[in-house]
């Protein structure tokens, strides 16, 4: 036997949470997006600092094994 859902059945129309709620939710979505983004820009300062100074060491390196001082 197939169970049917009606298209006007009055608890799929209603709304899962109240419009208090969801200003609620916005809320703590906008202040968690907003340190996330901050702890991203972090990260990625800190991680184009350290791939910047391991480009320079590698050119260090290179430069050194070319043009040995001896």
């Amino acid at each position: 036997m197939k169970a049917s859902i009606s298209k006007d059945d009055p608890e799929m129309l209603r709304p899962l949470i109240s419009d208090s709620e969801k200003g609620q939710v916005q809320i703590k979505q906008y202040s968690s997006s907003t340190s996330m983004s901050l702890l991203q820009n972090a990260f990625w300062t800190v991680c184009v600092l350290l791939g910047s100074a391991i480009l320079i060491f590698i050119l260090i390196l290179i430069c050194a094994v070319i043009y040995p001082r001896y």
